[in-house]
């Protein structure tokens, strides 16, 4: 047996068209009882018309609701059930068939309808994706076309696990299917959801080296991440501050990112490029610390303030990747940098 479905346009919602379908059943409904109840009176009135004397009560009364059909079978008792009332059964027994389908309208409008999507195959122009040689060149402040991409690479399905080897222009909707990419470098990441914090700061650390300047945060992490001999530190921040005296402000308010990454001259990676990179990302969220001001003008930047005492709240979250390539593959200039 073949099932036609109906393709309606994507530009109406699902929820729109149960709605509109649960009209269109009950309106059916509606038309479908009147015009049953009148075909009924006609077949009556016919007779009656053409002069007949033995014309039957019942062929003149129509039913028209369940209520009219319980009111019918009041009045006549178990005669309702008579050979000459067959007319009458049958009005109710339809009345009841339609009268239940527009109570369930709305699940047989849910039942009908499915949502679903046509994919056309087609060429696509990618670009080749490969290493900047500048702060410009790795487009880091970019922030529209990284969220065009984010959105691209989500609304495609694109996995979180791969790296990219080519990257499909944002302004064309596509699929991601699998057997049409073998990408070079895979990431396996886990997550750390935002975490509470009690923090007191050593006072020995300017805040541009968090790590040090938050001992407690220090400790959030695996040890072999803190080994220098085999990783590089980088950190950023971003704060609002009010002024206290001379020698001390209050930060109100404080954002720290730390990267952790290995370092690109161990193992030869910035030639070779075939070990792990192991990344390690965090944004530590502060309110309401103190800090220590230099009197010497020529350490009075913002990266020379020193954290000190206890921080009223402390929130962090962490992701930490292993990037590795596929085996089999050897180094090229465009994949020298995931």
């Amino acid at each position: 047996m073949t099932i036609t479905w109906i393709s309606i346009s994507t530009r109406w919602s699902l929820t729109s068209v149960q709605a509109s379908l649960n009209v269109i059943i009950s309106v059916l409904g509606t038309i479908g009882i009147w015009a049953f109840s009148r075909y009924w009176w006609q077949q009556g009135s016919r007779s009656v018309l053409r002069g007949k004397s033995d014309v039957p009560l019942s062929s003149l009364v129509t039913l028209a609701s369940p209520g009219e059909g319980w009111d019918a079978a009041v009045v006549l008792g178990k005669r309702f059930f008579a050979k000459e009332n067959w007319r009458l059964l049958i009005q109710l027994f339809a009345i009841l068939v339609v009268t239940t389908a527009c109570m369930l309208a709305g699940p047989i409008a849910k039942e009908s309808l499915r949502s679903t999507r046509t994919v056309q195959l087609s060429k696509l122009e990618v670009l080749q994706t490969s290493k900047g040689d500048s702060f410009l060149g790795n487009r880091l402040s970019a922030d529209v076309q990284w969220n065009d991409t984010m959105q691209s690479l989500d609304q495609a399905g694109f996995p979180y696990d791969q790296l990219l080897d080519y990257m499909p222009p944002v302004t064309a909707p596509w699929i991601y299917t699998p057997s049409e990419w073998s990408p070079t470098w895979r990431a396996s990441c886990q997550q750390y959801d935002e975490t509470t914090l009690e923090l007191t700061a050593s006072g020995n650390a300017t805040w541009a080296h968090p790590l040090d300047a938050f001992p407690a945060y220090r400790n959030t992490y695996d040890p072999s991440w803190l080994d220098i001999s085999k990783y590089r530190f980088q950190a950023d921040f971003s704060e609002e501050w009010a002024f206290i005296n001379e020698h001390e402000i209050m930060i109100k308010d404080a954002i720290f990112w730390i990267l952790i990454q290995s370092d690109p001259e161990v193992d030869d990676r910035m030639y070779s490029n075939n070990e792990t990179l192991r990344l390690s990302i965090s944004a530590v969220h502060a309110q309401n610390f103190r800090c220590q001001t230099y009197d010497d003008a020529t350490q009075a930047g913002l990266d020379m303030w020193r954290p000190i005492g206890p921080v009223q709240n402390a929130s962090y979250s962490r992701v930490e990747c292993n990037i590795t390539r596929k085996p089999g593959i050897e180094p090229s200039d465009e994949s020298k940098i995931p």
